[in-house]
């Protein structure tokens, strides 16, 4: 009665070591390989013929190996040289990789960092702020909610950066209130309520 028992036991640790070694496998099987590019293949217009093939890899493909690979390769050169770098020697990136808007910029356009204070842009930076917030409110208004939001605004003291997301586009119709001159307002097209 013992042998059916245990030949059940071996039968089932059997199959959970293949299982695992097979994962284990092909784990490493599809690391070693580059993946396969679509876009390079031709394929008969008669087999695919209203698929855009660059679109489904675009939108589904994260980072691909090739890119990885290419960074990877790159850093490494980077490494051994002991030159200084240069603007040739600069990570290159792969362009299909990146999502469209994510071009390089001129320097000194981007400031690393921000505390969402309102400056202008001439005149002394000191006299930009009488007092410096330390609390961020935000609010999601509508033309509609105009006095409900002045009501809400009025109840909180100059220690709060009032921002204001327009979802209807309407940013100059709040100019009527003074707290709205030192007011962040953020209206971008075809924003909605979150």
């Amino acid at each position: 009665m013992g042998i059916p028992l245990r030949r059940k036991t071996n039968e089932t640790m059997r199959l959970l070591i293949t299982t695992f070694a097979g994962i284990i496998f092909g784990f490493f099987l599809g690391v070693s390989f580059p993946t396969i590019s679509l876009t390079k293949m031709n394929f008969p217009s008669s087999l695919f013929p209203s698929i855009d093939i660059t679109y489904i890899e675009d939108k589904y493909s994260g980072l691909s190996t090739e890119a990885l690979l290419d960074a990877f390769n790159t850093f490494k050169a980077n490494k051994v040289m002991s030159v200084p770098s240069s603007k040739d020697n600069e990570t290159k990136i792969w362009i299909p990789t990146n999502p469209r808007g994510a071009e390089r910029l001129p320097p000194d356009i981007i400031e690393s960092e921000s505390d969402l204070y309102p400056r202008r842009l001439w005149g002394q930076p000191s006299e930009d702020l009488t007092i410096k917030p330390k609390y961020l409110v935000t609010f999601t208004v509508g033309i509609s909610q105009k006095y409900n939001i002045d009501a809400a605004v009025k109840k909180f003291s100059e220690n709060f950066t009032i921002m204001l997301f327009h979802y209807d586009g309407q940013a100059s119709a709040w100019d009527e209130f003074e707290w709205s001159k030192r007011a962040i307002h953020v209206s971008v097209r075809k924003q909605t309520k979150w």
